[in-house]
């Protein structure tokens, strides 16, 4: 294994950057679609009964609380790394 000079290695902020922003910024694009797709079946579905389009709805809003919450938490998760990396560098 081959190590590299000091003044090649990667800092906190060129990691955070470079790696875990982009990886978090995936994760809430691709929740929030997901989410969107979900929410967006009752719209696309053709019933006849109210009843059942109704329920079809009330699932479809249920199903996508754990993607949403998951992209929020994401935001919040993203939002904390930033204030402890800012705080690190002080």
């Amino acid at each position: 294994m081959r190590l590299l000079p000091a003044e090649q290695t990667l800092g906190p902020v060129e990691i955070y950057l470079t790696n875990l922003l982009p990886l978090t910024l995936g994760n809430i694009i691709f929740l929030y679609l997901i989410s969107y797709v979900i929410l967006s079946i009752p719209r696309h579905m053709k019933i006849e009964n109210d009843e059942e389009a109704r329920r079809l709805k009330v699932a479809c809003n249920i199903i996508a609380v754990l993607p949403i919450f998951g992209a929020l938490s994401f935001c919040g998760g993203a939002v904390f790394d930033l204030m402890m990396l800012i705080r690190a560098l002080k």
